[in-house]
């Protein structure tokens, strides 16, 4: 299974504020990138107060929406489904189901389970041309010791960057 993390972030590494800011970093940059990408992989993994800030699925992409409680009740099955548990084991039951590629799309804490776990294999970051000075990073809150191999670089529109990188496993 092929594990690719696509966020948006400040040039000075912030995905947001606070945990209840809305996405409207991510919204200004989405069509540039993430909808076109994630469209194509066709499935991404959320956490759940991420997914309280969207309101509702992505259209047109399996929302898998991490929590840590269950909630069985909520799901609607091929168009958004709750799981609580390892990481490993919900990768596993995607493969068997015959999905073969996954986007992590946050929020902070679902980022760094994920690399925690050596579970990530690409990153898409977009910089956005915006400095917040303190917030929520990529990973918060974690010991990480990453090492990435820059794959490409391109600029978004007429002022952001795109850096897509493998992690080095």
């Amino acid at each position: 299974m092929k594990v690719s993390l696509i966020m948006t972030m400040t040039v000075d590494g912030f995905i947001a504020r606070d945990s209840g800011t809305d996405a409207e970093l991510v919204s200004a940059y989405a069509p540039l990138f993430f909808e076109d990408t994630t469209q194509l992989i066709g499935t991404v993994i959320v956490g759940s107060n991420t997914f309280s800030l969207l309101k509702e699925p992505f259209p047109g992409r399996l929302t898998i929406v991490m929590s840590s409680v269950p909630q069985p009740e909520r799901n609607i099955s091929g168009i958004v489904e709750f799981h609580s548990g390892e990481l490993k084991d919900l990768l596993a039951e995607l493969e068997t189901r015959g999905l073969h590629e996954v986007a992590v799309v946050g929020g902070s804490q679902l980022n760094a389970s994920f690399l925690v776990d050596n579970l990530i294999d690409e990153l898409y970051v977009i910089v956005a041309p915006r400095l917040f000075g303190q917030g929520i990073s990529l990973a918060s809150n974690y010991d990480l010791e990453t090492e990435l191999r820059l794959l490409e670089e391109r600029q978004l529109g007429s002022d952001a960057v795109l850096l897509h990188y493998e992690v080095v496993k």
